[in-house]
């Protein structure tokens, strides 16, 4: 039953609506259920992508105090967009950088708020330079990605070889095709 209360805050936090994902789950615990970590982890979620970053810190002493422990996802994913966020309201751009350049898993999520948190505060260059750290952040998460998979097909091997294109690092691409097996045929033509 916790499952459905689960889908429905989280979609209601998902689309913006902080409100009524929490009506939900005031609700919820009052009909007797009680939100488990799923549950306090949509909320959080959801006000970190509404930019209400002292509801979803207050939410997370909420959390504390009902004996739930935080996990991985709350403390390395949600909890650092909302502390960027909230230095970030509060002009504190350094003490906002402090937080993202320690934060040992980067999302989506905490760079963007780091380069808004840029942009609000007149640093374009940086926030310029942070948006193409990211880029090439993600593209070299998504390569690690592709070298767990099965390379055996072409698909990922092409997929790969785009990334490594896009940085201009065709070395890369001989040595993963090296150590995965593979071996260029070279070509020959009649013209």
């Amino acid at each position: 039953m916790i499952f459905t209360w689960n889908v429905m805050i989280a979609g209601y936090a998902r689309r913006g609506d902080c409100d009524a994902a929490f009506t939900l789950f005031s609700k919820m615990s009052k009909e007797g259920l009680t939100p488990d970590l799923v549950t306090w982890n949509a909320m959080f979620s959801g006000y970190i992508q509404s930019r209400r970053s002292n509801e979803a810190l207050s939410l997370l002493q909420d959390m504390l105090d009902a004996g739930v422990k935080p996990n991985e996802v709350t403390l390395t994913g949600l909890l650092p967009v909302a502390l960027i966020d909230m230095y970030s309201k509060c002009g504190s751009v350094e003490d906002a950088w402090n937080v993202f350049s320690s934060a040992p898993f980067k999302n989506v999520a905490s760079w963007n708020a780091m380069i808004g948190c840029y942009g609000k505060h007149g640093r374009v260059e940086h926030a310029i330079k942070l948006f193409e750290m990211m880029q090439r952040d993600l593209a070299e998460k998504m390569a690690k990605d592709i070298l767990q998979m099965d390379l055996k097909k072409p698909e990922g091997l092409v997929a790969l070889s785009n990334v490594y294109a896009a940085e201009g690092e065709w070395a890369n691409v001989e040595n993963v095709m090296k150590d995965k097996g593979f071996n260029k045929m070279p070509g020959s033509s009649w013209l």
